[in-house]
């Protein structure tokens, strides 16, 4: 004998799912006209990080995607990229969370020199079958 389970899900919950899956498949297309980077804005970055003068392991990408205020990087690293327009190169300077995962990094101030590629703007998903589709 085998009893059938169900879930209550409420209509507010399908539409936080389908946001979330929209959210995971946003895109984004260059910026046409030169301006400043802005919060909300994607940035393609190279970036070459140091501590102590020294390159340190996973501290270096090229053509990095990175959604500014995303906070998906060390605090305070996306807010020195505002500001700077698509073909700059600059220096930002960051410190390690004490609690970093990285125990050797933790607590360490680094410099990040950055090269800022491109500026993109994120285009709204529609949830629609096309997106149920992807």
């Amino acid at each position: 004998k085998l009893e059938r389970l169900t879930a209550d899900v409420s209509d507010a919950e399908v539409d936080r799912a389908l946001e979330r899956i929209a959210q995971s498949q946003k895109r984004s297309v260059p910026v046409t006209e030169p301006r400043e980077a802005r919060s909300g804005d994607v940035v393609v970055i190279d970036f070459e990080g140091r501590i102590g003068g020294e390159l340190f392991a996973g501290g270096k990408a090229e053509g990095h995607y990175l959604e500014l205020g995303s906070k998906s990087t060390i605090a305070g690293f996306e807010d020195q990229i505002l500001g700077h327009k698509a073909g700059e190169s600059f220096d930002i300077e960051v410190t390690f969370p004490a609690d970093y995962a990285k125990s050797e990094y933790a607590g360490k101030p680094a410099t990040f020199h950055i090269a800022l590629k491109e500026i993109r703007e994120p285009q709204p998903v529609v949830v629609d079958e096309e997106m149920a589709a992807e």
